[in-house]
């Protein structure tokens, strides 16, 4: 159901929100990807789910950067939280995209829960019902600077011409050796910490 060649969305969306200042990074890591790209950002006080669930659709690429918070106890109320409100679970379920990826760069966003039909409920499976070929997504609460890092040095594969899967492969190996690109990473990236709680869901061709 991923991989069926139905996308026609085009181009490249990012969102970054810091959560009143407390993710300072990621309005950084959600500007610094849509200036490679060329990209559309809505950073802050344009950060809406009302703007971003009006532009979704049209996007080829989506990348939100935000403050993430799963609720084990009602998995439709878990979400991200935006400029004056969160993008939930539940609305994310009637949205519909044309996304060949969609990142989730926040805390556990990634988790889910089993309802009562033994289906998973959670963030990954909204926006796959969604529309999304793909997804890239989180275990565990992750660290604000080494996270945009990752995201970047991700980016940065595909626009190299990687493949999903192989472009954040290649960006975690570059945590794991301390090393993207010609810069040096700090020694405390290379532990799982940092790199290991993202992975792909879907769709791991090429965007």
């Amino acid at each position: 159901f991923c991989a069926e060649p139905r996308r026609n969305g085009s181009g490249l969306l990012t969102v970054g929100h810091s959560y009143n200042g407390q993710l300072p990074f990621a309005a950084q890591e959600a500007r610094s990807i849509a200036d490679a790209f060329h990209g559309e950002a809505l950073i802050e006080d344009l950060a809406t789910p009302r703007r971003l669930t009006e532009l979704a659709p049209t996007y080829r690429t989506i990348h939100l950067a935000a403050h993430g918070d799963f609720r084990p106890d009602n998995p439709l109320f878990s979400g991200l939280a935006l400029e004056d409100g969160w993008l939930t679970t539940f609305d994310i379920f009637n949205l519909r995209l044309n996304a060949s990826l969609v990142t989730l760069s926040a805390c556990q966003t990634g988790r889910n829960v089993n309802s009562g039909g033994d289906e998973l409920l959670g963030l990954m499976r909204a926006f796959l019902y969604a529309g999304a070929a793909s997804l890239v997504l989180s275990l565990w609460p992750v660290e604000d600077r080494s996270t945009a890092r990752l995201m970047e040095a991700f980016y940065a594969g595909l626009a190299d011409g990687r493949s999903k899967a192989a472009a954040l492969r290649q960006a975690q190996l570059q945590f794991i050796h301390q090393q993207a690109g010609k810069e040096h990473l700090s020694e405390l990236y290379a532990h799982p910490y940092f790199w290991a709680p993202f992975f792909l869901v879907g769709d791991g061709g090429p965007l």
